[in-house]
């Protein structure tokens, strides 16, 4: 019966109609169809309809030739090539029930916005490490290119460090002969203190700067809840991890398996649910280390740092001996931006073997401690239940270190298709719903019909990124909360407003006072600090964001507060509707 398209669907009946206890036997006999006709994928049957009833190939292409079904083959190496055929099923539905086309060309069309979703959370996943280097370049050229022109004209007459010697030593260095001291010194001369000038405040910019450098985008991207919902995730899935109880460093009692732990007498359950609090405080312990103390640029109050800006001399003499005076401006900064690159590749180097050599046997340890101590505190009764929780929730743990050591990685150069602003949205919405996957709001798109942004997806996924994760984590409606966003443009600005309600005790008078002090720190330009912390900063952050490109003319704005039991946030942008890039 294995060509009879019949038991697919018959089977797929009883999958819909009663329960799900066969859908792996589904599974075989959609394969089992097409095998036994000679072919492995579904668009295969085109130029062959003839060959079936028309009204079951119609169902079978409809209902079974789906991801969720067609996974189990082996002919897909992927969910981008499932994607790719089920785009394909339906292109051949609509030629043969035209009928229904409209429905198919819906999904179709859906299947389409959800592979470039997809792709920009990928993209987005792929560049966490980041500098703006255009405003980086745009501050570097007003504070140095007159500079610049000096090191040139000095360089012409004779000074500085360019000396035919040193690339001659420096080549033979790689054959193994030793390096003369010289080669290593850089003169003291106005000429060569111009270059280490220049080069000393791209390093510094590019790395520090609180708008555009790579502190401020390790907080933003990394560091401001990210890292801790990825390592939390897999844990708060077993329920094994709880919050801190507010105003007090102590945990939340673990409500879930204290109710498991009822035929306990109440001491056992009392010493039980104190070390599940215990294991919640050293848990966030061990990532509050990682991103207080470590995923950051050293400096005298970040001594641990992992980010560490420094040239190797070798490297630094090999790179001036490249600079001569043919050089043109824009080569001297991309060439100087290379080098800048290169330190950060050594210092995500150093991050990555962190993660395998340090944070992954403390977790490990972590878990194996726990579950040690919980089977000594039990004394011998069965708890099957939480050792499955502790033993899922390490694999997927070490699984989650795994995803962040990824992170530290340079992105490579890839075309950035362009999204529409609904796209962007949904872009935002995904990367936080990836890392806490309870999070499942219900949100209204009020959009104008605007042209595909060409370049926004990374800045909109960060904007939209800050604004649902906000909701998440102040709004006190739990999982779902509502959410309405509203996008206008008007004269070449683009006007966003989203609004979500809130709870009475998140627009306390606390919460009010808390605001004030955010608006305030806006006002005051007091961005550094607040960029380099990574509690109750969204605001902050998002407020650099807008700004980070300011025209001239100041017209890019912010505000955000409390309005009638709601929160509000609207900001405004330049852009230039022709090609609907956002202003730079």
């Amino acid at each position: 019966m294995a060509g009879d398209v019949s038991v697919a669907i018959v089977l797929d009946l009883f999958s819909q109609r009663f329960d799900d206890t066969l859908d792996d036997v589904r599974g075989y006999a959609y394969e089992d169809f097409l095998l036994a006709n000679g072919i492995e994928r579904p668009s295969q049957l085109e130029g062959h309809e003839d060959e079936f009833d028309r009204s079951l190939l119609i169902y079978y292409l409809r209902n079974l030739c789906v991801p969720a079904v067609m996974q189990m083959s082996s002919a897909f190496q992927g969910t981008r090539e499932l994607e790719e055929e089920r785009k394909r099923v339906l292109s051949l539905l609509v030629k043969l029930d035209p009928d229904s086309a409209k429905t198919y060309e819906d999904e179709l069309r859906e299947v389409t916005r959800t592979q470039l979703i997809n792709r920009g959370v990928r993209q987005v996943e792929r560049s966490k490490i980041f500098v703006d280097v255009p405003a980086i370049k745009r501050g570097f050229e007003k504070r140095h290119r007159e500079t610049f022109q000096r090191y040139l004209a000095l360089s012409r007459a004779g000074m500085g460090a360019d000396d035919g010697e040193i690339g001659k030593a420096l080549e033979e260095a790689l054959t193994g002969t030793p390096l003369p001291a010289k080669v290593l010194y850089v003169p003291d001369d106005e000429a060569s203190d111009l270059l280490k000038d220049m080069v000393r405040w791209l390093f510094s910019e590019s790395t520090n700067s609180p708008e555009h450098g790579l502190d401020c985008y390790l907080s933003m991207r990394i560091r401001h809840g990210t890292l801790s919902g990825q390592l939390r995730t897999p844990v708060e899935v077993e329920n094994l991890i709880t919050q801190r109880a507010a105003g007090t460093d102590e945990y939340e009692v673990n409500r879930y398996w204290a109710d498991q732990f009822g035929e306990l007498d109440v001491e056992t359950r009392e010493a039980a649910s104190a070390r599940l609090s215990k294991f919640s405080a050293d848990y966030d312990a061990l990532i509050s280390r990682m991103a207080s103390e470590l995923i950051q640029v050293r400096s005298s109050d970040k001594p641990d740092g992992l980010f560490s800006m420094n040239l190797k001399a070798v490297r630094f003499r090999v790179w001036i001996a490249h600079i001569n005076v043919g050089v043109t401006f824009d080569q001297f900064f991309d060439s100087a931006m290379e080098l800048f690159w290169e330190s950060v590749d050594a210092s995500l180097v150093s991050v990555r073997g962190m993660i395998d050599g340090f944070f992954k046997p403390e977790v490990h340890d972590l878990f194996a401690d726990l579950e040690k101590d919980m089977q000594g505190i039990v004394q011998g009764i069965a708890i099957p239940d939480l050792e499955r929780a502790i033993r899922s929730a390490r694999t997927a743990a070490i699984q989650a270190l795994d995803i962040v050591k990824d992170w530290f990685r340079l992105s490579q150069p890839i075309s950035e298709p362009a999204f529409p602003i609904g796209d962007l949205i949904d872009v935002g919405l995904q990367c936080v719903t990836a890392i806490h996957h309870d999070f499942n709001p219900d949100v209204k798109k009020d959009l104008d019909p605007l042209p595909p942004f060409g370049n926004g997806l990374t800045l909109f996924s960060d904007i939209f990124f800050i604004l649902f994760d906000n909701v998440r984590r102040h709004s006190g409606k739990g999982a779902r909360p509502e959410i309405a966003i509203e996008v206008r443009e008007r004269e070449d600005m683009l006007h966003l407003t989203a609004r979500n309600k809130v709870e009475p005790q998140s627009c306390s008078d606390d919460a009010v006072a808390r605001v004030e002090k955010i608006r305030k720190a806006i006002a005051d330009g007091d961005f550094e600090r607040a960029m380099r912390s990574e509690g109750g900063t969204g605001l902050i952050k998002l407020h650099m964001l807008i700004n980070r490109r300011q025209s001239e003319d100041g017209r890019r704005k912010l505000d955000f507060g409390f309005d009638n039991g709601e929160f509000f946030v609207s900001l405004e942008m330049r852009v230039r509707m022709k090609d609907m890039e956002v202003g730079r």
